[in-house]
């Protein structure tokens, strides 16, 4: 058998599973725990607890036994299931489920990638996997044991990143990109809610006031650019891309989109080779496929 699906297992002991397919490539694994850390927002220190003595116990029974894994091909799930598994061997390629990237989570990915050492990573979520300075991607990119090739990524930016200097932090992203042979890239950034200007009437709201032959609401005026997007606005996405393939010879395939971004066209998008994306439809999910 090649593949296997855990489901429901709230906390599996991998001994079992690993004895019982030695030869596994593929393993899907689905608990409740990332609902658990989303749900107990205010108090999640004791589960982040059970699942740290949880991932001890099973790299525990790993450790020093010839009949572990030394390599799977691939994980899929959320950072909180690879963290509780707690494998030693390597994974070539991850795929990560989008995740409530709490302060908790962070340390989870860090430690997981650190350990699975994956050539391949597919990551959703939120801003922090490009803005936190110890945990997130960046960091992650530069360390030395990483043998990462191939990575998509997807990032939402959101009210707290307003402030935030976002073209900086492409530049920072840049170098540590740099610092690895990657051949395949994605990079999409959702940032339409770094705009602070209310939301506008509702339909509904329109429709009841002129059922009531009232006015129409009236739709806010814009509020002033916040310094997140006065950063992208003057960001040229091409020349980053264009830089991006002079400075790492191996990338070959690469899209880095941006969605959302006030005074600009809905969606930039730049590409290697330069002018594929000439007719891309950003929102279908295969080109973020790795």
């Amino acid at each position: 058998m090649r593949e296997l699906s855990i489901e429901r297992d709230i906390f599996p002991h991998m001994k079992p599973y690993i004895r019982a397919y030695p030869h596994l490539t593929r393993l899907h694994v689905k608990t409740d725990h990332a609902d658990d850390l989303r749900c107990d927002s205010d108090h999640p220190i004791d589960t982040v607890q059970e699942l740290r003595a949880h991932r001890a116990l099973n790299i525990a029974e790993q450790s020093g036994q010839s009949w572990v894994w030394n390599e799977l091909g691939e994980f899929t799930g959320f950072v909180t299931d690879l963290f509780l598994i707690g494998l030693t061997c390597v994974v070539n390629r991850v795929r990560l489920y989008e995740t409530d990237w709490r302060e908790v989570n962070f340390d989870m990915f860090k430690e997981v990638l650190a350990m699975a050492r994956p050539k391949e990573l597919k990551v959703d979520g939120y801003s922090g996997l490009l803005l936190h300075p110890v945990h997130g991607l960046i960091p992650v990119l530069k360390s030395p044991n990483t043998r990462m090739e191939y990575l998509a990524a997807e990032v939402w930016l959101g009210e707290d990143d307003r402030e935030t200097d976002i073209a900086e932090a492409l530049e920072q992203l840049f170098t540590a990109l740099t610092t690895r042979p990657f051949h395949r890239l994605r990079l999409f950034l959702r940032v339409h809610k770094l705009d602070p200007t209310p939301d506008g009437p509702s339909l509904i709201a329109m429709i009841a006031a002129q059922r009531r032959g009232e006015p129409s609401p009236e739709t806010p005026p814009p509020m002033p650019l916040t310094r997140a997007e006065l950063s992208l606005q003057s960001f040229d996405l091409a020349a980053f891309t264009r830089r991006l393939g002079e400075a790492i010879p191996s990338l070959t395939d690469a899209l880095i989109a941006i969605s959302g971004l006030r005074g600009r066209e809905e969606r930039l998008v730049a590409s290697i080779p330069a002018g594929a994306n000439s007719d891309i439809d950003i929102c279908n999910r295969e080109l973020w496929e790795l």
